[in-house]
C-alpha cells in the first residue's frame, strides 16, 4: 500500500481532457510563483481564460461566457506542479505563446472586428501592467490600434445591417473567440498594427 501511494505521489502531472478545465489549469500554472505579471504572461493568462470561456456550454456571447469563468478554480496541483504543467500547456495550447506573423480573417468585417476586439482586451491588460510598472507605452500603443479598428468595425457593421447592441456584441465576441485559433493577443495586435499602417 505504501509503495502504491508513493508511486501515485510521484506520478507526473497530466492535463484534463476537457479543453476548458485544462485551460484553467494552464492559467493557474502560468502565473504560479510570480510576484508580478509580465505583459507576455498576461497574454497567456487572457488566452487561457478565453479558451475556458469558449468551452462553456450554451450559446451565450463572449461577454457572458467570460463573466462565467471562475476567477480561481484550478486545483492546488496546478501551482505545485507548475513547471511540468507549463511544458504540457505549451504542447496543448501552443498558440498561447505564439509570436510572429499571423493571418487575419479574409473579410474586412471579420478582420476589423477581430483587431478591434483583441486589441481592446489586450489594452486592458496593458493598462494594469502600466499601473504596476509605470510603463504605459504598451497601453498607449494598443489603445491607438483599438480606436482605429473600433471605428472601422462600427462602420462595417452598420453597412451590413448589424445595428443592435446585442448583434454587435455577438459579432465582436465571435471574432475574439475566433482569434484563439490564430494566435495570442500580442501576435494579433502586431499584425493589426502593421495592417493599419500599410
Amino acid at each position: 500500500m505504501l509503495i502504491l501511494l508513493a508511486m501515485l505521489a510521484a506520478a507526473p502531472p497530466v492535463l484534463d481532457a476537457d479543453p476548458g478545465r485544462a485551460a484553467l489549469i494552464c492559467r493557474a500554472a502560468a502565473v504560479s510563483g510570480l510576484d508580478s505579471l509580465p505583459l507576455e504572461t498576461s497574454m497567456q493568462f487572457a488566452y487561457y481564460t478565453m479558451t475556458a470561456a469558449r468551452a462553456l456550454p450554451g450559446d451565450e456571447d463572449y461577454f457572458h461566457k467570460m463573466a462565467a469563468v471562475p476567477a480561481n478554480s484550478a486545483p492546488a496541483a496546478a501551482r505545485e506542479d507548475a513547471p511540468a504543467l507549463r511544458a504540457l500547456c505549451d504542447e496543448r495550447f501552443p498558440l498561447a505563446r505564439r509570436t510572429g506573423e499571423v493571418t487575419l480573417p479574409p473579410t474586412a468585417l471579420e478582420s476589423d472586428l477581430m483587431c478591434a476586439g483583441v486589441t481592446t482586451v489586450f489594452a486592458g491588460a496593458a493598462r494594469g501592467y502600466g499601473e504596476r510598472t509605470g510603463d504605459n507605452a504598451p497601453f498607449r500603443r494598443l489603445q491607438t490600434i483599438a480606436y482605429h479598428y473600433q471605428s472601422r468595425a462600427a462602420i462595417d457593421m452598420t453597412q451590413r445591417g448589424i445595428t443592435t447592441p446585442d448583434a454587435q456584441r455577438r459579432a465582436l465576441g465571435e471574432q475574439i473567440f475566433a482569434s484563439l485559433d490564430i494566435g495570442n493577443a500580442g501576435a494579433i495586435a502586431d499584425i493589426c498594427e502593421a495592417q493599419a499602417e500599410g
